[in-house]
Order: structure tokens, then sequence, then C-alpha cells
């Protein structure tokens, strides 16, 4: 299990070797080994706690550490000999980076992988090996992950420098994620802009800039627009370029707080499939030293298919509309 973004301190004679923390976690250290082990039991089947692990959507949600951290980058190839890469903010604006590679992926039951902190002299440090495994225990998982670091001395560093908490909140996070998964109904994507609040709401919010990203994969733009204040009507027309089908979506905004919030509905007026029930989208926008940490939550949705098919769409969106601010940010420089 990896340590928390400040295990870099070196403090000295740490004796303790087992203690169960909060939500039935328990980390070990062996007396002899220079090794760390954690036992969890989560409430959800293998093959979905498997993916939150290895899912960069899932995992950007949950793998922040203490209160107030941000995945600012979360890059992942799921195979054997993929690389992984995660970049974190701390509320103060220190940047920590994380990266390896998967030595072995045997989904839903065994992840192996090296972990290195790319930060001044760290980087050059010999990785640590963690070895995590998912066991079906009766209708949850049983995790267990173990951490083989270099000697004893950066075990027990690791283990005195924040870690528990890290673990503790990672873990919440975990639990909160995997009964969101497990709802059908809801889910919650993060992003994190290099750009200021004001330049995202913008984007977020005017039509010159909607109309070049509010679009998922393999659509075009037939019209749209939007009235952004509370009790306002926007919709979109969109046009599959696989089946020429057209697809009609709009809603109404219930909370408008400019450079904070929107809350806003969502409904499917026309489509191949239909019309469809309303949903609920709420999308909170904070400054973080200047980049803006973006929160994207859509609930409503009627079942698991559903989930799964919106989540896709506006992860393909959100990564338009990064796009997009990106090359506002390019040509302002």
């Amino acid at each position: 299990m990896r340590c928390s973004p400040n295990c870099n301190r070196h403090p000295r004679g740490f004796r303790e070797r087992t203690r169960t923390m909060t939500h039935r976690t328990e980390l070990s250290l062996p007396a002899n080994e220079p090794v760390i082990l954690v036992r969890r039991r989560f409430d959800a089947p293998p093959a979905l706690v498997f993916r939150a692990w290895t899912d960069a959507e899932l995992l950007r949600q949950w793998w922040l550490g203490p209160p107030g951290m941000v995945m600012t980058r979360c890059t992942i190839e799921p195979r054997e000999g993929g690389a992984w890469r995660m970049e974190q903010m701390d509320p103060g604006g220190t940047r920590y980076a994380f990266f390896g590679e998967y030595l072995r992926f045997d989904p839903p039951r065994l992840l192996e992988q090296t972990f290195r902190m790319d930060m001044e002299g760290l980087r050059d440090e010999p990785p640590i090996v963690e070895t995590i495994t998912f066991e079906a225990a009766g209708d949850g998982t049983q995790v267990t992950a173990r951490s083989q670091c270099p000697t004893i001395e950066t075990r027990d560093a690791m283990a005195a420098s924040g870690m528990e908490e890290g673990m503790n909140a990672s873990f919440a996070r975990l639990v909160d994620l995997l009964g969101e998964e497990q709802s059908a109904t809801s889910f919650t994507i993060d992003r994190v802009f290099d750009a200021p609040v004001d330049l995202v709401w913008r984007c977020f919010t005017q039509k010159r800039h909607v109309d070049v990203w509010m679009l998922p994969e393999r659509f075009t733009l037939i019209e749209q627009d939007a009235d952004v204040s509370v009790g306002g009507q926007w919709w979109s027309k969109m046009r599959d370029q696989a089946d020429g089908a057209e697809w009609h979506v709009g809603g109404t905004y219930r909370e408008v707080v400019e450079n904070e919030r929107l809350v806003f509905t969502h409904r499917w007026t026309h489509s191949p499939f239909g019309t469809s029930s309303e949903h609920l989208i709420t999308v909170t926008f904070e400054d973080r030293h200047g980049k803006t940490h973006m929160r994207f939550a859509m609930s409503g949705l009627p079942d698991a298919q559903s989930r799964d098919g919106h989540r896709e769409g506006w992860q393909q969106t959100l990564g338009h509309l990064e796009q997009h601010v990106a090359s506002l940010r390019e040509t302002a420089s």
C-alpha cells in the first residue's frame, strides 16, 4: 500500500508493529522484514474493487491521502508491463508525483507493481514492490497489500510519516465510491484544470465555448443554447456520426453560483431509445492555487447500464473541455 505524500520524512525509533485502524483496516510491520502489510475488507465484489484500483477515473476519486489533496494527473496502462503515474497537490500548493510499472496484472485477483516517488532526492531510490490480492469474502472482498521496502529504515519512515492518516482518508473515500458504484443510479467525475476558476467557468457556461467541447466522441453538434440563470433552460441537439440518429437533451438550472456551483436537470427529449426520466447534475468549481478542481456529479439514473453509458459519455465530453481549456491557455501564452 502506497505511502502518503509526506513519506520522505525519516523519524527515529519507530516502535509500534501492529495497529488496527478505523473501518476494519489492519496495518502490520513484521519485526525483521522491511515489509508493510495492510488488510481491509470492502463490501463490494472483487471485480469492482479491482477496477477501483486500476481504472484512472475511479482511482483519481479516492487515492488522495489526507483531506485537501487533489489529483492533478492520473494515467494508467492496465496491463502487465504497463506504466502508471499519479500527480497530486496539497492545500499549500506543494506537488507530489508517484510512478511505477505493473509487474503482474491478473484481474480481478492480483496486482504487483513498483512504486517510486518522482521528487528531488527520491526518484533514484530503489523501488518499493507492492503485491495486492483481492479475495472474495462472502458478499465482499478481502484486500491484502504487501509493500516490500528496500530497508527496514525506509519502511519505518513510511509508516511514521502520515501513512495511517492518508490511508484512512483514502479508504473512507473508496468505501463511498464503491457504494456509489453499486447504487447504479449515480456517478462522480473529478478533473483538475491548469487554469483559473473564472476561465473554466466561462468555458462551461458561455455558448461560444460550449459549442466547441460539449459533445461525446462520434457526435457532431446541430445546435445548442442555454440561459445560465436560476430557472433558465438549456438544450442541445446532436447527431451520431455512426448512424445519423439525432439526440436531443435539455433541462433547467436550479442553482447558479458564479465560479462556484451549477445545479441543473438533464433529460433526453429525443433519441433512438425515446425519452428519459429527469436526472440531476451538480458541478462544483474550486480554486487550488491557480488551478481549478472541478467535480461533476450526476444522479437519478435508472440503472447501471444507463449510469455506465452516461459516465462514459461525460468522461469523453469533459476530456474535450480539458483540451479546449488547454488550447486557450496556450493561445494566451
